[in-house]
């Protein structure tokens, strides 16, 4: 398989600890003005502690693998917008989180081939499949992780061939759809051929309910620290704790 780096899973850099995407500076000074005044998050800071292969998690040599229970995903996964006591993997003992921001679940399938290939079998793998019709673009020296609503944002960053490429892959349905969602039960396959008991949850709908994969999270039930200008956020610290409850039955 071609890697990109020497790391043990795809790289993510994040230049803040104190900001993520979505959940940025200018967002909270907005929401100070614009939040009633007991808003959770006017007193109470969210720090993101990234390790060096920029998951928000320990270092690799600090895990105990056999014992530990990966979570991956996407930002819903990773708990944006929220601390990191209140992510779902906190919830849970050797709860190692792999959520990213933006990933989609082809790069979830790098990882998973990457993992398994080391040798790390780790206790149980549960997968928050992120919308199935986002995409990754694997390029000769980087990787693209891209989603249909950035598409457009994005016109400027990404390179023809990959603007090109994506845009025919979500042209005509169910292409990327059944891309998807081939690869997330090809993903869950991965684990339990090496005996890993994996579980896949979906928080979202696709557009045609053939796809419908695992269990569905309900809705949330409270908001993140990043409220957008249209009211909506990330879920928040409860729903993430019922979320927990949901996937490892605590």
């Amino acid at each position: 398989m071609h890697l990109y780096t020497d790391d043990l899973l795809l790289r993510y850099n994040h230049p803040s600890t104190q900001w993520e995407t979505n959940d940025s500076a200018g967002l909270y000074q907005y929401n100070l003005t614009h939040q009633p005044q007991d808003w959770y998050y006017r007193t109470h800071a969210v720090e993101y502690a990234w390790n060096s292969n920029g998951y928000r998690c320990a270092e690799w040599q600090d895990i105990a693998w056999p014992s530990s229970h990966v979570l991956m995903g996407c930002s819903y996964a990773m708990g944006l917008g929220v601390a990191e006591s209140d992510c779902i993997t906190n919830h849970i003992v050797n709860g190692v989180n792999l959520g990213q921001s933006g990933t989609s679940i082809q790069a979830i399938q790098y990882n998973t081939i990457r993992l398994i290939s080391q040798g790390i079998r780790p206790r149980s793998v549960k997968i928050i499949v992120p919308d199935i019709a986002r995409f990754t673009y694997w390029d000769r020296d980087t990787w693209h992780d891209i989603t249909p609503a950035r598409l457009q944002d994005r016109s400027g960053e990404l390179s023809r061939h990959v603007r090109e490429c994506y845009a025919g892959w979500l042209a005509v349905d169910p292409n990327a759809e059944q891309q998807g969602y081939m690869t997330a039960v090809g993903v869950h396959a991965l684990w339990t051929s090496v005996g890993v008991p994996c579980d896949l949850y979906q928080h979202w709908a696709p557009k045609n309910t053939a796809f419908n994969l695992g269990i569905q999270l309900p809705e949330p039930q409270d908001q993140a620290r990043d409220i957008n200008t249209n009211g909506f956020a990330h879920p928040g610290r409860l729903t993430l704790q019922q979320w927990s409850e949901i996937i490892y039955g605590s």
